[in-house]
Protein backbone atom coordinates (compact mmCIF):
# COMPACT_ATOMS: atom_id res chain seq x y z
CA UNK A 1 0.00 0.00 0.00
CA UNK A 2 2.82 2.41 0.87
CA UNK A 3 4.61 1.66 -2.40
CA UNK A 4 1.37 2.20 -4.33
CA UNK A 5 0.64 5.45 -2.52
CA UNK A 6 4.13 6.73 -3.31
CA UNK A 7 3.89 5.75 -6.98
CA UNK A 8 0.40 7.18 -7.47
CA UNK A 9 1.43 10.33 -5.63
CA UNK A 10 4.57 10.82 -7.69
CA UNK A 11 3.36 9.73 -11.14
CA UNK A 12 -0.44 9.87 -11.02
CA UNK A 13 -2.76 7.08 -12.04
CA UNK A 14 -1.77 7.02 -15.71
CA UNK A 15 1.97 7.13 -15.02
CA UNK A 16 1.90 4.21 -12.59
CA UNK A 17 1.91 0.49 -13.33
CA UNK A 18 1.58 -2.50 -11.03
CA UNK A 19 4.96 -3.98 -11.93
CA UNK A 20 6.71 -0.85 -10.65
CA UNK A 21 4.63 -0.86 -7.47
CA UNK A 22 5.44 -4.55 -6.91
CA UNK A 23 9.16 -3.93 -7.50
CA UNK A 24 9.12 -1.00 -5.03
CA UNK A 25 7.43 -3.24 -2.45
CA UNK A 26 9.86 -6.09 -3.08
CA UNK A 27 7.18 -8.53 -4.22
CA UNK A 28 6.09 -10.16 -7.45
CA UNK A 29 3.39 -8.37 -9.47
CA UNK A 30 1.26 -11.53 -9.27
CA UNK A 31 0.97 -10.99 -5.52
CA UNK A 32 -0.37 -7.46 -6.06
CA UNK A 33 -2.94 -8.84 -8.52
CA UNK A 34 -3.86 -11.60 -6.07
CA UNK A 35 -4.65 -9.18 -3.25
CA UNK A 36 -6.08 -6.26 -5.21
CA UNK A 37 -7.18 -7.73 -8.54
CA UNK A 38 -6.45 -4.66 -10.63
CA UNK A 39 -4.74 -1.30 -10.75
CA UNK A 40 -8.14 0.37 -10.28
CA UNK A 41 -8.80 -1.59 -7.09
CA UNK A 42 -5.37 -0.79 -5.69
CA UNK A 43 -5.82 2.90 -6.53
CA UNK A 44 -9.22 2.86 -4.79
CA UNK A 45 -7.72 1.21 -1.70
CA UNK A 46 -4.90 3.74 -1.50
CA UNK A 47 -7.27 6.67 -2.10
CA UNK A 48 -9.83 5.58 0.52
CA UNK A 49 -9.82 8.03 3.43
CA UNK A 50 -11.65 5.99 6.07
CA UNK A 51 -8.56 4.25 7.44
CA UNK A 52 -6.86 7.63 7.77
CA UNK A 53 -9.64 8.93 9.96
CA UNK A 54 -10.29 5.89 12.15
CA UNK A 55 -8.17 7.31 15.03
CA UNK A 56 -10.30 10.46 14.92
CA UNK A 57 -13.35 8.37 15.77
CA UNK A 58 -11.78 7.27 19.06
CA UNK A 59 -9.99 10.48 20.02
CA UNK A 60 -11.66 12.29 22.95
CA UNK A 61 -13.56 15.32 21.64
CA UNK A 62 -11.44 17.76 23.62
CA UNK A 63 -8.36 16.37 21.82
CA UNK A 64 -9.81 16.34 18.26
CA UNK A 65 -8.46 19.79 17.31
CA UNK A 66 -4.96 18.75 18.40
CA UNK A 67 -5.24 15.44 16.55
CA UNK A 68 -6.31 17.23 13.37
CA UNK A 69 -3.47 19.76 13.65
CA UNK A 70 -0.93 16.98 14.23
CA UNK A 71 -2.41 15.07 11.29
CA UNK A 72 -2.06 18.14 9.05
CA UNK A 73 1.43 19.03 10.24
CA UNK A 74 2.85 15.53 10.33
CA UNK A 75 1.56 13.93 7.16
CA UNK A 76 3.77 12.67 4.38
CA UNK A 77 4.78 15.08 1.63
CA UNK A 78 2.20 15.52 -1.13
CA UNK A 79 4.56 14.00 -3.67
CA UNK A 80 4.63 10.72 -1.71
CA UNK A 81 0.94 10.14 -1.09
CA UNK A 82 -1.75 11.81 -3.18
CA UNK A 83 -4.20 14.07 -1.38
CA UNK A 84 -7.57 12.28 -1.32
CA UNK A 85 -9.28 15.07 -3.28
CA UNK A 86 -6.52 15.09 -5.91
CA UNK A 87 -6.69 11.30 -6.10
CA UNK A 88 -10.44 11.43 -6.72
CA UNK A 89 -10.06 14.09 -9.39
CA UNK A 90 -7.32 12.13 -11.17
CA UNK A 91 -9.15 8.82 -10.99
CA UNK A 92 -9.77 7.07 -14.32
CA UNK A 93 -13.46 6.75 -13.42
CA UNK A 94 -14.08 10.10 -11.80
CA UNK A 95 -17.83 9.69 -11.29
CA UNK A 96 -17.38 6.42 -9.44
CA UNK A 97 -14.45 7.80 -7.44
CA UNK A 98 -16.45 10.88 -6.39
CA UNK A 99 -19.41 8.72 -5.35
CA UNK A 100 -17.20 6.34 -3.35
CA UNK A 101 -15.30 9.22 -1.73
CA UNK A 102 -18.54 10.98 -0.80
CA UNK A 103 -20.04 7.77 0.59
CA UNK A 104 -16.89 7.05 2.56
CA UNK A 105 -16.74 10.55 4.03
CA UNK A 106 -20.45 10.43 4.84
CA UNK A 107 -20.00 7.15 6.70
CA UNK A 108 -17.00 8.42 8.67
CA UNK A 109 -18.06 11.99 9.38
CA UNK A 110 -21.81 12.39 8.79
CA UNK A 111 -22.66 9.18 10.61
CA UNK A 112 -19.93 7.88 12.92
CA UNK A 113 -18.26 11.14 13.96
CA UNK A 114 -21.57 13.03 14.09
CA UNK A 115 -22.94 10.40 16.51
CA UNK A 116 -20.32 11.59 19.01
CA UNK A 117 -21.50 15.21 18.93
CA UNK A 118 -24.15 16.69 21.22
CA UNK A 119 -26.50 19.42 20.10
CA UNK A 120 -28.26 20.28 16.88
CA UNK A 121 -26.96 19.86 13.35
CA UNK A 122 -24.41 17.21 14.35
CA UNK A 123 -24.03 15.78 10.80
CA UNK A 124 -23.53 19.27 9.36
CA UNK A 125 -21.00 20.18 12.04
CA UNK A 126 -19.17 16.89 11.50
CA UNK A 127 -18.99 17.53 7.75
CA UNK A 128 -17.66 21.03 8.43
CA UNK A 129 -14.86 19.43 10.44
CA UNK A 130 -14.14 17.24 7.40
CA UNK A 131 -14.21 20.34 5.16
CA UNK A 132 -11.73 22.12 7.43
CA UNK A 133 -9.45 19.10 7.40
CA UNK A 134 -9.63 18.44 3.67
CA UNK A 135 -9.56 22.09 2.66
CA UNK A 136 -6.67 22.98 4.94
CA UNK A 137 -4.63 19.98 3.85
CA UNK A 138 -5.43 20.54 0.17
CA UNK A 139 -4.37 24.18 0.25
CA UNK A 140 -1.37 23.64 2.51
CA UNK A 141 0.06 20.39 1.20
CA UNK A 142 -1.18 19.74 -2.33
CA UNK A 143 -1.46 23.34 -3.56
CA UNK A 144 1.06 24.93 -1.21
CA UNK A 145 -0.53 28.28 -0.41
CA UNK A 146 2.08 30.34 1.48
CA UNK A 147 0.46 30.77 4.91
CA UNK A 148 -0.84 27.21 5.20
CA UNK A 149 2.37 25.69 3.83
CA UNK A 150 4.29 27.45 6.64
CA UNK A 151 1.64 26.93 9.32
CA UNK A 152 3.09 23.67 10.63
CA UNK A 153 6.23 25.58 11.63
CA UNK A 154 4.50 27.42 14.50
CA UNK A 155 1.51 27.22 16.81
CA UNK A 156 -0.75 29.48 14.72
CA UNK A 157 -2.35 26.52 12.95
CA UNK A 158 -3.15 24.84 16.27
CA UNK A 159 -4.61 28.07 17.70
CA UNK A 160 -6.78 28.96 14.73
CA UNK A 161 -7.99 25.46 13.90
CA UNK A 162 -8.54 24.81 17.59
CA UNK A 163 -10.94 27.75 17.77
CA UNK A 164 -12.83 26.75 14.62
CA UNK A 165 -13.07 23.07 15.47
CA UNK A 166 -13.93 23.79 19.09
CA UNK A 167 -16.89 25.89 17.95
CA UNK A 168 -18.10 23.03 15.75
CA UNK A 169 -17.66 20.31 18.34
CA UNK A 170 -19.12 22.21 21.28
CA UNK A 171 -21.30 25.06 20.05
CA UNK A 172 -22.09 27.86 22.47
CA UNK A 173 -25.43 27.35 24.26
CA UNK A 174 -26.90 30.51 22.74
CA UNK A 175 -25.87 29.30 19.29
CA UNK A 176 -28.02 26.21 19.75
Amino acid sequence: MAAAAQRFGAYGYEGTNLRDIARDAGVDAALVYRYFGSKDALFAAVSCPSALFDPLLETPLDEVAGWLCDFLAGGPPAEEIPHPVVAVLSSPDRQTAVREFRDNLAEVFSERFAARLDGPDAPLRAELVAALLLGTSLLGRAIGTPALARASEDDALHRQLGKAIGALLRPEPDAL
